[in-house]
């Protein structure tokens, strides 16, 4: 008796999982409300339409739009057989935050009443993207519903905004919202005047990748128009965004520059949008007429060192109506000219002093005189002989003058001349040869008296022959005091050199 017992209630357990498992599969096969419900539902393309769909028990359909705020969403709908169904309105978060086994609560959206049938409108009271969600609440019977809905036209541009800034010849990503036609018109304005196309008839998935036209100046009040390709009094505009060109703008030369031929003078440039690879010509133009080629090729790196030349034919004069063209050499699309500046004339020097075949002596001073027109603060002066470098004399100040002592130890030669060249590279010459002469070796002072003594002596010992006994007593005291007074002079100089 008791095993019996135990067998009805374990058949009895296994009916009730039977059944259980059983009713879990007719409820997915019926298509109620399980994980997948959550993509069933239908995206208002067009702001009025209708559709018809299979509401399994437990099953949830809804239609979805974007609306702005105080937008009206009207829909009618009609069940078939008749079953009366609830109608909820959730928003985007609360529709992917709905529970799982399609029990739907206040705090999950607005239940908005239970019909078979019927019209409702609702007003959206923020923009969002809206859900009427169409519940049936049977556990067993099936019904087809027909939904009827007209929304408030619109399109919302979501990007770009105010904080959006792109370059010419950029791709720009451009995103919007709207319960509109298939196809849509995208634009690019200009404060309010029109630009161009951007796309034409384009599917209306609220996606659209557009390219900014190339010659678009700088601005930050563009925008994008998008209409209804159908109805073209639904349109939008997106907030202001900035543009701007891909350039090479020349920062210098400037207006009021003057350039002396010879000097080394910066030509500098920023570029935006261009690539700090890629290479660039720059050229030089007088009065809008091509002159000189500069260079060629050089790195985009902002700065090129210009040995400030124009050409032979334009050296005697200046010029205010320079300028400087720089342009990336592969595309030939990034130009910039320089505003006008002035290259002025050759400038000229002149030197005064020495001049041909003056002769110079060792250890003495040679006044060095120049003139010139040129502005540069300082001058090199150098000595040099034949083609050799003799010494670096000084930097000075370009006064016009300077006097220089020669150095004794300096080689005599008959083809010395000196360069003077101004620091700044304007202008440079060199006077004609001169000559350096050896310094003569002079009597020491101390050898004046034994100079003296010896001329004495000589004369006296002619004389001497010539007079009796007693003259020559006295020329031999004579001579003997001068010898005497030399030797006193020698000893006194050898005391006090010694003393010192």
């Amino acid at each position: 008796m008791k095993k019996k017992n135990y067998t009805i209630i374990t058949t009895v357990i296994f009916s009730i999982l039977f059944a259980n498992i059983l009713s879990i599969q007719f409820k997915f096969l019926e298509g109620g409300n399980n994980e997948d419900a959550k993509s069933n539902s239908q995206n208002l393309l067009n702001h009025s339409g209708s559709t018809m769909q299979t509401l399994f028990p437990k099953d949830l359909y809804a239609v979805t739009s974007w609306a702005k705020k105080e937008d009206v969403i009207s829909f009618q709908f009609q069940t078939s057989p008749l079953l009366s169904i609830e109608m909820w309105v959730l928003t985007e978060q609360q529709w992917y935050d709905m529970p799982y086994d399609g029990l739907l609560t206040d705090d999950d959206g607005l239940y908005t009443g239970r019909d078979t049938g019927g019209s409702y409108t609702y007003s959206p009271t923020h923009t969002d993207k809206w859900f009427i969600a169409f519940y049936n609440p049977s556990s067993y019977q099936t019904t087809e519903i027909y939904v009827e809905w007209e929304t408030t036209p619109y399109i919302i541009i979501r990007s770009p905004n105010s904080d959006t800034s792109t370059l010419t010849e950029s791709t720009l990503d451009v995103k919007w919202k709207s319960n509109i036609a298939t196809w849509v018109n995208i634009d690019l304005y200009r404060g309010n005047t029109y630009i161009s196309n951007l796309k034409e008839s384009t599917y209306n998935n609220e996606f659209e990748t557009i390219t900014i036209p190339e010659d678009c100046p700088d601005g930050d009040n563009y925008k994008i128009k998008i209409t209804d390709n159908y109805h073209t009094s639904e349109y939008d505009f997106s907030q202001p965004f900035t543009i701007q060109q891909r350039k090479i703008t020349i920062l210098f030369p400037k207006e009021d520059n003057i350039y002396v031929p010879h000097t080394t003078r910066s030509i500098g440039w920023n570029s935006l949008g261009v690539s700090p690879n890629s290479m660039l010509s720059i050229n030089l133009y007088l009065n809008s007429t091509h002159i000189l080629e500069i260079s060629d090729q050089t790195e985009n790196d902002g700065d090129f060192k210009w040995q400030v030349w124009t050409g032979v034919n334009l050296l005697n004069h200046s010029y205010s109506h320079y300028q400087i063209q720089i342009q990336e050499v592969v595309t030939q699309k990034y130009l910039s000219l320089s505003p006008l500046f002035t290259i002025s004339k050759e400038k000229s020097m002149s030197i005064v002093s020495p001049s041909i075949n003056d002769s110079y002596t060792q250890g003495k001073m040679m006044n060095i005189a120049w003139e010139t027109d040129s502005k540069s603060y300082k001058v090199d002066i150098k000595l040099i002989k034949g083609t050799t470098i003799i010494q670096n004399i000084t930097t000075v100040k370009n006064t016009g003058s300077y006097s220089w002592k020669i150095p004794s130890s300096l080689r005599p030669g008959t083809d010395y001349y000196i360069s003077v060249s101004a620091t700044d590279n304007s202008v440079s010459t060199t006077s004609q040869i001169f000559i350096i002469k050896p310094k003569l070796k002079g009597i020491p002072s101390y050898n004046i008296y034994l100079f003296l003594i010896a001329i004495i002596l000589t004369i006296a010992v002619i004389w001497r022959k010539n007079i009796n006994r007693t003259k020559r007593e006295f020329f031999d005291s004579i001579s003997a005091f001068f010898i005497a007074s030399y030797f006193r002079f020698k000893f006194k100089s050898f005391s006090a050199t010694s003393v010192f």
